[in-house]
């Protein structure tokens, strides 16, 4: 992380913040993961080097007759505003696969070169360096630097060729469609089909001067600080008087997704109108989702609202001894991450099978567009309706859900989360210690990993401080010294009447909340509670890495520790 001592150029938190000395801080930064054959959807992935300043990772879906016809071609473009992300963080990873599974198509996830270290046109140069040598493996003798891909030649349908990509990949799209309108693809290759996902379109038109759109604002000027014309440049202004007509765009079906609370929603519905107004001869499809954000799809590709999680059970028939409860809530500083996420999901697996508990995962409401409490609210409904299958006639609505009924112990009901998720477990136990449960259920023991807190100490310049900010904006006046981000100030109440018996807490050596982690604990034992408490501060780990990389030997032994902590 950079220093908070230096001087700041450009703040755009909580995505990135760019320091005076040429420092770059990308505080959205998921982590990478490695290609492999997906266990769930079967698609096998690898990556390629395609030149000096572009990479790809490559999907391919499961070949049940190694001999049918070829497949469509997908050339994917991933999202970041231009500056953030990869073609190799977990998200698309997720993502892609479950596409890919769906859509039986090859696909090529472009990694790009990111600004501002590279502005723009950077990106756009990469992108059709990129689409060029995909281009060139329909021929012998293409005259392009770069090994042929064998995937390509054996299964690429060159006459179904798309392209795709979200929000800044959704740019990309656009862009790259209506260069290759006028200018020749190797080998005569086409473009036949393009959609654009919630694509980054601005539009000063009709902008309402909303801070999303500010923020879209700020971005832009951010990776193309020389764009003539700013933010009316036809890059990312279709509109412009400059702009090249849309009646260029070379390819023959075009699909754009939106959704009702996307801040680009208007400028995507427009980009739509004025393809069909032109005098382009294709196909344009739109999908406008009710209720829902920018790029949800991608964040939350199987969206519910809560997600149970049931161990083997070698014979129901038979067993007779019901499974401890686990009520988990995910992390991601209650602005990001779903219950859906492939992170949290491979993690749970990985943590269940070695609990032996039923799990259920909850989808909590995010800020900004639902501020705090939102998240508390829905996390005390979803731990009532747990409650809630204890009784006959609860009173509470809501189907009751025969995997808790049939294998669930109520006497072994515990709570468990990471980061933002630690944060909710240790106010959904104050909360459980002055209210009751349905049912007069109680909580048994609680699982902070890496729980999110701050004190008095929290520096107002620090991501912690802005991210709270951020999520909680009505709390202001009083910032970090809220109780619900601050169990140690003054008007936080007594730790002694956490309800619970046991509390397990986990840190890392070079987690940024690991003092205040260590303060937690230090506090609970100095306090009149009764319970027992066990600490866990993994020596040379940052935060939550048992989340991002479950595989490794340490997060190995940390989900072992958990584990054994919930099989008591």
């Amino acid at each position: 992380m950079a220093s908070e001592s230096k001087e700041v150029e450009t703040d755009l938190s909580p995505f990135i913040k760019v320091y005076k000395d040429g420092t770059v801080e990308r505080i959205y930064n998921p982590p990478y993961v490695p290609p492999s054959l997906d266990p769930i959807t079967n698609v096998s992935s690898k990556d390629i080097t395609i030149s000096s300043h572009v990479s790809a990772r490559l999907y391919l879906p499961e070949i049940t007759n190694p001999s049918s016809k070829k497949i469509p071609i997908l050339v994917y473009f991933h999202g970041g505003g231009l500056c953030l992300d990869s073609a190799f963080a977990s998200v698309h990873h997720s993502y892609l696969n479950l596409l890919v599974s769906k859509a039986k198509a090859l696909t090529i996830s472009v990694e790009y070169r990111l600004a501002p270290e590279h502005s723009l046109p950077a990106a756009y140069e990469d992108s059709w360096a990129a689409l060029q040598w995909i281009a060139s493996n329909f021929v012998e003798d293409s005259e392009i630097d770069g090994i042929k891909e064998p995937w390509l030649i054996k299964h690429g349908d060159f006459d179904k060729v798309y392209l795709g990509g979200d929000s800044a990949g959704g740019n990309i799209v656009h862009n790259m469609a209506m260069r290759a309108g006028v200018e020749s693809l190797i080998g005569g290759v086409k473009i036949f089909g393009a959609f654009l996902s919630f694509p980054y379109l601005l539009d000063p038109k009709t902008q309402k001067g909303s801070d999303e759109e500010t923020m879209f604002n700020k971005m832009w000027m951010l990776v193309y600080p020389s764009a003539p014309g700013g933010i009316n440049n036809p890059f990312v202004n279709p509109f412009a008087d400059d702009a090249p007509k849309l009646s260029e765009i070379g390819c023959q079906k075009v699909l754009v997704c939106t959704a009702e609370k996307d801040a680009l929603r208007e400028n995507s519905l427009h980009y739509v109108e004025e393809l069909k107004k032109s005098d382009w001869n294709g196909e344009v499809e739109l999908i406008d989702v009710e209720g829902e954000n920018h790029c949800f799809h991608a964040r939350q590709p199987d969206s519910e609202k809560a997600r149970l999680y049931l161990p083997k059970i070698t014979d129901p028939m038979i067993s007779t001894n019901k499974l401890p409860i686990l009520v988990y809530f995910h992390g991601g500083g209650f602005c990001l991450d779903s219950a859906f996420g492939s992170l949290q999901h491979s993690y749970l697996n990985l943590l269940i099978s070695k609990a032996n508990t039923i799990a259920i995962s909850v989808e909590y409401r995010l800020a900004p567009e639902h501020p705090l409490p939102a998240a508390y609210e829905d996390c005390w409904v979803a731990l009532q309706w747990v409650a809630s299958n204890f009784v006959d006639d609860s009173g509470m609505d809501g189907k009751k859900e025969p995997w808790l009924i049939n294998y669930g112990d109520f006497d072994k009901v515990y709570l468990g989360g990471d980061s933002a998720g630690g944060n909710i477990v240790h106010n959904m136990a104050m909360r459980a210690g002055v209210e009751r449960l349905i049912g007069g259920v109680k909580i048994f023991a609680l699982v902070l990993s890496f729980p999110h807190f701050c004190d008095s100490q929290t520096n107002e310049e620090s991501r912690e401080y802005k991210i709270w900010k951020l999520v909680n904006p009505s709390a202001s006046a009083v910032g970090v010294n809220n109780p619900l981000i601050n169990p140690f100030t003054a008007d936080a109440s007594d730790l002694s009447k956490i309800g619970c018996k046991k509390v397990f807490v986990c840190c890392g050596e070079k987690d940024e909340l690991r003092n205040i982690n260590l303060r937690y604990a230090e506090a609970l034992k100095k306090s009149d509670w009764k319970g027992e408490l066990e600490l866990v501060d993994v020596e040379g780990e940052g935060h939550c890495f048992q989340v991002f990389d479950p595989n490794s030997e340490k997060a190995q032994s940390l989900i072992t520790s958990i584990a054994s902590f919930i099989k008591g």
